[in-house]
């Protein structure tokens, strides 16, 4: 069956088998040209920059991209924050030392800064410090004030 040259979806023949070409045998050793460079080219090819890296990338707008190595945020719980709260809570039996809980406030009020700044666990803890701290001093110095108050009964009844 013969197809006509001028046809432009012309059907598929298989060539003959007088036509095709001896199989490649997949085993044979490979020939190369005697041009063949033994030795590979330099890398980068000459007229290339040197460096085989891109440049860094350079934000446009003042958005730095994401940084892998940049510092993450402290693990674990801030050492002051967790020395506040300890010596708020020494400072609750010992409220008539008011001492304790002036370290609780100012190791609090430190921890809390502190945590908000490096984002690291324990700003609530220092919170909690301050508050009970707070109290304890508020409770002591109504304490005080009362005791002052009253008169003392003790003297007159033995003088009378």
């Amino acid at each position: 069956m013969a197809s006509d040259p001028n046809d432009p979806d012309p059907a598929f023949e298989y060539p003959s088998f007088e036509r095709s070409q001896p199989p490649v045998d997949p085993f044979a050793p490979i020939d190369y040209p005697p041009t063949y460079p033994s030795v590979p080219p330099p890398y980068p090819p000459p007229g290339y920059p040197s460096s085989a890296f891109p440049p860094p990338y350079q934000p446009q707008y003042g958005t730095g991209p994401y940084d892998p190595y940049q510092v993450g945020r402290p693990q674990g719980t801030n050492g002051q924050a967790i020395g506040a709260l300890v010596a708020a809570t020494v400072g609750i039996p010992l409220c008539f030392c008011v001492i304790p809980s002036i370290v609780a406030i100012v190791l609090g009020i430190v921890a809390m800064n502190e945590t908000r700044r490096t984002g690291q666990e324990g700003h609530s803890m220092a919170l909690a410090a301050v508050i009970i701290a707070g109290i304890t001093i508020a409770f002591t110095v109504v304490f005080y004030v009362w005791a002052a108050l009253i008169p003392d009964t003790t003297t007159s009844q033995l003088g009378g």
